[in-house]
C-alpha cells in the first residue's frame, strides 16, 4: 500500500489512482514553495534592515568621535537578527527534499520549516528585539551624553527614559504581532501537516 492510498483509506474512501497521489504530493510541495518564498522575502528584508540600521548606528558613532568602541558595540548588536536569519535560511536549504522525493519527505520538510519559523518568533524577544534595542539605547545614549553637550544631565536621562519607553511600547507591540502569527497561522498549519503525516504511517 503507497502512502497517498493509506491516507484515503484511513479517512472511508477507496484508494485513489496515480493521479491522484500526484496531484496530493504536488499539492504540498506547491504550499511549501509559497511558504518559503515568503519567508524567503522577510528574511531578505530584515536582513537588508539589520544591515542598513547598523551601518547607520557605526557610522553616525564615528563621526561623533565617540570612542572607537561605542560604534563597533552598536553595529554589532544590531548585526544580530541578521546573523539568526541568515543561519535559518542556511538549514532551510540543508534540509530541502529533491522534487522527485517522496510525499513523506515534503510533509516532514514542511514541518521542519514551520518548527524553525515558530521558534523564531516564539523567541524574538531575546535574538530579535533585545539585540536591536541594547543598539538603540547604546545609539541614544552616545547621543544624548555628549561630553560637551551644553544639555544639563538631567535633561539627558529624562531624554533617554523617554526614548526608551517609547522603544519598549513598539517591542512589545512587535513581540505580540509575532506571536499572534505564531497562534493563528503557523500552529494551525502544522497541526494540519502533522495530522495528514500521522495518517499516513
Amino acid at each position: 500500500m503507497t502512502l497517498p492510498e493509506a491516507e484515503f483509506l484511513w479517512r472511508g474512501q477507496s484508494a485513489p489512482s496515480s493521479h491522484d497521489a500526484a496531484a496530493l504530493a504536488e499539492r504540498v510541495r506547491r504550499e511549501a514553495r509559497a511558504f518559503d518564498r515568503r519567508i524567503l522575502w522577510r528574511d531578505v528584508t530584515e536582513i537588508a534592515a539589520s544591515l542598513l540600521v547598523a551601518g547607520v548606528f557605526a557610522v553616525s558613532g564615528l563621526r561623533s568621535g565617540a570612542p572607537l568602541a561605542w560604534p563597533i558595540a552598536t553595529g554589532l548588536f544590531a548585526l544580530v537578527p541578521a546573523a539568526f536569519l541568515i543561519a535559518g535560511r542556511i538549514r532551510r536549504l540543508r534540509h530541502a527534499p529533491a522534487a522527485s522525493a517522496a510525499l513523506r519527505d515534503h510533509i516532514t520538510a514542511a514541518l521542519d520549516a514551520l518548527d524553525v519559523q515558530i521558534r523564531l518568533l516564539s523567541t524574538v524577544a531575546w535574538w530579535y528585539l533585545a539585540p536591536l534595542g541594547v543598539a538603540a539605547l547604546l545609539f541614544l545614549g552616545g547621543a544624548f551624553f555628549q561630553p560637551n553637550s551644553p544639555v544639563p544631565w538631567p535633561a539627558m536621562v529624562v531624554g533617554l527614559l523617554g526614548a526608551a519607553i517609547a522603544l519598549s511600547v513598539v517591542w512589545v507591540w512587535v513581540y505580540r504581532l509575532n506571536q499572534r502569527a505564531v497562534t493563528r497561522g503557523l500552529e494551525p498549519r502544522r497541526r494540519d501537516l502533522a495530522e495528514t503525516l500521522t495518517q499516513l504511517a
